[in-house]
């Protein structure tokens, strides 16, 4: 056997390999449709370990961060005119998850994940240890019809569900971050502007 085809093999062998079970973002990433309400999934994930996080988001960030960010998982849908930036976050625990979401609670309630909020262009959900951002390109009938579809994808996707904490965690930052909101806003331009 040659040296490259041993090479190849051995390549093959560790993109096929399971993912590791505390790596709970790449997991997800397996498990999320590629397309859904006619939306296709747009180049390769960007993955974002909390260190970074500050490379991607414009603002915000400390939030996450004082909720036990584990990591972030960005992924762009796009079709028809319509373009929807997914960003899902994981955090240490789902008492952190309803934490972040709980951060800001303006919107109309919706039946995704365990607790969820639509706002113009701009859907947000926890599950378990996930805080789910979803943001449209626009806001009308049909990206909102969007935003619930994938929302319902990735909702699906994450294993299992549970009520809220009795009491919401208190984050272990300092306060400097009050103002901030979870809404997303990136540093590249990859979507709308976040405000």
């Amino acid at each position: 056997m040659s040296g490259q085809v041993a090479t190849a093999l051995l390549l093959a062998v560790a993109v096929a390999a399971p993912v590791a079970a505390d790596d709970g973002l790449a997991a997800l990433a397996h498990a999320l449709p590629t397309a859904v309400a006619g939306l296709a999934q747009q180049g390769a994930d960007e993955r974002y370990a909390p260190e970074a996080i500050f490379s991607y988001l414009d603002g915000g960030a400390e939030v996450y961060l004082a909720y036990n960010l584990r990591g972030c998982l960005a992924r762009r849908y796009a079709g028809a005119g319509l373009e929807v930036i997914v960003d899902v976050f994981e955090m240490a625990s789902p008492a952190d998850a309803f934490g972040v979401f709980t951060h800001d609670q303006d919107g109309e309630e919706v039946a995704v994940g365990q607790g969820a909020l639509l706002r113009p262009g701009w859907l947000s959900f926890w599950q378990q240890r996930f805080f789910v951002s979803l943001s449209a390109d626009r806001d009308d009938a049909r990206a909102r019809e969007a935003l619930l579809a994938i929302g319902g994808a990735i909702a699906a996707a994450i294993p299992g569900r549970g009520g809220p904490p009795e009491r919401a965690p208190r984050a272990r930052s300092s306060p400097r971050w009050a103002a901030s909101r979870t809404r997303p806003r990136r540093s590249r331009r990859r979507g709308p502007p976040h405000g």
